[in-house]
Parts: structure tokens; C-alpha cells; sequence
């Protein structure tokens, strides 16, 4: 993974345990300042050491920790820095989840050895869809979860994970999440 994505953990820490809580996290996953370079790509384990230490320090699940992390992905670090790429490929959440697998084949150029996960929606009607995600990766689905939830709060809409499971693959990760677009109140 590439330490854009350290960089937005560690930027969610401060939020949350400051200076103090990230130094402990910090040490605790033997990271230091050369993992938070942006265009780096880093070993995977490093992100999931920082997610276990998020974890004992917060006295959270890996899973919880990963939730909260997607959101905080898609509102703090990609809305503050990628905001017009996002619109780009899409004015609605749905649009954009769909658009997803173009969205990472135009930045796939960007970085070296990129090994982005795939989507795909099917539409079960206008504000339902089926969203599956597949990645090589394992133990990233929270992750996903809670980018549902920081891209329903960028395009201002309310989205509900009505149903998710596992589907079981040889190899990798592959979860449904049935995603329900609710009408603004």
C-alpha cells in the first residue's frame, strides 16, 4: 500500500489520541516519518500493524478501526485533496461507485506496482444496488464500510448497508454489501 494511505491513519489518530497517542501507535507498529511519504509504496503489513496498535490502543476491533479509517479516508484525506477527481467520476454516490474500477485504472499511472481492489455494482432498482468487492487483500471489508459511509457524506446523501456477506473465494476477499440509497429527509 503506499503511505498515502499511513498518512491519512495517522492523520485520523491525531484526530482522535493527538501527538501522544500517535507516538505510542507509532512505536508500537515500528513506524516512523519515512512510512508517511504519500507516493511511497510500503510493505501491506505495515498498515495492518498500525490497525492492530490503533486497536489495543483504542481499545477497539481491527474492524472497528478500519470502519472509522474509510470514513475518515474519504472525508478528511480524499474530499480535502481529491475532491474534483471524485466529481469527475461521478455526481451522485451510486454514479461514483460504479465508476470506481475507471477511477483506479486513471490513477493506476500514478503509482508503481498499484494493486487496487475491483467493484462491481449491479442495480436492483434506482436506489438499490449490490456492491461487490473483491480484492486480493484480506480483512479490508470494514474499510470498505466505512467508505460507503465517507462517500454518502461527500455527494450529501444517506446510504444503508441493508445486507453484507462474505463470499467465499480461494484466494483474496470478496464481499457483497447491498446498499440502499434512502430518500434526503
Amino acid at each position: 500500500m503506499y503511505g498515502m494511505i499511513h498518512k491519512s491513519i495517522h492523520g485520523m489518530v491525531l484526530e482522535h489520541l493527538g501527538e501522544e497517542g500517535w507516538k505510542k501507535i507509532a512505536d508500537q507498529a515500528e513506524v516512523d516519518e519515512q512510512h508517511l511519504l504519500s507516493m511511497e509504496s510500503y510493505d501491506d503489513h505495515i498498515v495492518y500493524d498500525l490497525v492492530e496498535a490503533a486497536a489495543d490502543c483504542m481499545n477497539l476491533k481491527p474492524s472497528q478501526i478500519l470502519e472509522n479509517f474509510g470514513e475518515h479516508f474519504v472525508k478528511k484525506t480524499l474530499s480535502n485533496n481529491y475532491q474534483n477527481l471524485l466529481k469527475n467520476f461521478g455526481q451522485t454516490s451510486f454514479e461514483l461507485l460504479d465508476n470506481l474500477n475507471k477511477l483506479h485504472t486513471s490513477i493506476k499511472t500514478t503509482f508503481t506496482g498499484y494493486r487496487p481492489p475491483t467493484f462491481t455494482v449491479r442495480y436492483i432498482m434506482l436506489d438499490e444496488i449490490d456492491l461487490i468487492y473483491e480484492s486480493e487483500r484480506i480483512g479490508l471489508s470494514p474499510f470498505v464500510r466505512g467508505l460507503l459511509t465517507g462517500i454518502a457524506y461527500l455527494y450529501g446523501e444517506s446510504l444503508v448497508i441493508a445486507y453484507e456477506e462474505k463470499i467465499d473465494v480461494s484466494s483474496g476477499e470478496q464481499t457483497l454489501f447491498r446498499v440502499v440509497r434512502e430518500p434526503p429527509k
